[in-house]
């Protein structure tokens, strides 16, 4: 991650950031990472509502600074790299938290939500509600370690802003109306779509409270029934990754494999590197229109799903969630012999473990 975080603080980049929070809210200690950029800070593609009104990449991206640290335990790295960026990502957040009479976007993507495409955005996306509330818990956590003091705002924002927002949508299976997390305000999940960023909450953000109260049980199982219900047919390949981590962290223990084994055959070349369209027409019709086209000027390997199934694949063997070890959560009954060995923990520890076997945790 070093190269990453070398180019993230980068002049270039700092100042791209840095531009974006001042022009959008006049401050100058706030970080403002838009959907998709460069090298150098600058948005990639196109301008939108929905690139720019998206802070939620710069929250996950924090993460990774805040992972960085709890694997090394590197005070150094914490003071000078993580804090500041955290911190700074953090500010935009606080400033959206003025009334200003806009909607907040997930993605421009996100249009695709309604089927009409008359919304691309809305008030409270459950995505920036869970990012927003994780950021607040790492600070808070990050400003005892370092011992400075904490803003207030940050433990407001644990009192008062909600979870997700809750949308009333009807269960075809039961013939009644539920709750279940919306994509936004008034907005339930109503096609096949390869974010699963209402699902935040659940994973990257892991922002829920460690024994959820049979309310938010039941509106999670709602939203997982309804998710799965949308199914599998416009996903691409680094979305797979992500479900089967919120599938493991969800005890659907069976689930994980059956999708990588779908995910091995229609996303993994003949060079075993992943490939962002399917390759060929099949269970998956994402961008069907580019599948046919000749696989030389058309296939692109992506990164993301590698390094998506090795985060995966790791949580299906083993997870930790407010300090307590999960193993082998992600994995099917029939593998019976399945073992881990010398995998990096947070604290820097390293665990070594067998299913049904001696589990060794060094360091």
């Amino acid at each position: 991650l070093i190269p990453l975080f070398d180019m993230i603080e980068s002049p270039a980049f700092q100042a791209a950031m840095k531009h974006n929070a001042k022009a959008l809210f006049g401050v100058e200690d706030a970080l403002w990472q838009t959907h998709a950029v460069d090298d150098r800070g600058q948005q990639c593609g196109w301008i939108s509502s929905g690139s720019v009104l998206d802070p939620a990449c710069g929250a996950w991206t924090a993460l990774l600074y805040y992972d960085y640290f709890r694997c090394t335990n590197d005070l150094d790295f914490l003071k000078n790299r993580a804090y500041p960026y955290i911190y700074g990502i953090m500010r935009g957040y606080e400033e959206m938290l003025r009334d200003f009479n806009i909607p907040l976007a997930i993605s421009a993507e996100y249009a695709s939500s309604n089927r009409n495409m008359s919304t691309g955005a809305g008030r409270n996306p459950s995505y920036q509600l869970a990012a927003i509330r994780k950021l607040a818990s790492i600070l808070i956590e990050l400003s005892a370690i370092l011992k400075r003091e904490e803003r207030p705002v940050w433990r407001q924002i644990l009192e008062k802003v909600p979870h997700y927002s809750v949308v009333c949508g009807y269960d075809s299976y039961s013939g009644k109306n539920e709750m279940r997390i919306a994509i936004w305000e008034g907005q339930d999940l109503e096609v096949c779509h390869r974010h699963h960023s209402h699902l935040g909450c659940i994973w990257p953000f892991d922002s829920l409270p460690e024994k959820p109260d049979p309310e938010m049980e039941e509106i999670l199982s709602n939203s997982i029934d309804h998710w799965i219900s949308m199914g599998i047919g416009k996903w691409s390949e680094w979305c797979i990754p992500w479900a089967n981590i919120i599938y493991t962290r969800m005890g659907l223990h069976e689930a994980p494999m059956q999708l990588f084994n779908i995910w091995r055959e229609i996303f993994v070349n003949e060079g075993l590197c992943t490939v962002y369209l399917p390759r060929m027409l099949s269970l998956i019709a994402h961008r069907r229109h580019d599948i046919a086209k000749p696989k030389d000027e058309n296939e692109v390997m992506q990164l993301d799903g590698c390094g998506g199934f090795l985060d995966a694949f790791t949580q299906m063997c083993a997870y930790t969630r407010f300090g307590k070890l999960h193993l082998f959560q992600g994995m099917p009954e029939k593998w019976a012999d399945v073992s881990i060995e010398n995998l990096l923990l947070p604290g820097g520890k390293r665990l070594t473990a067998k299913r049904g076997g001696e589990t060794r945790i060094t360091g």
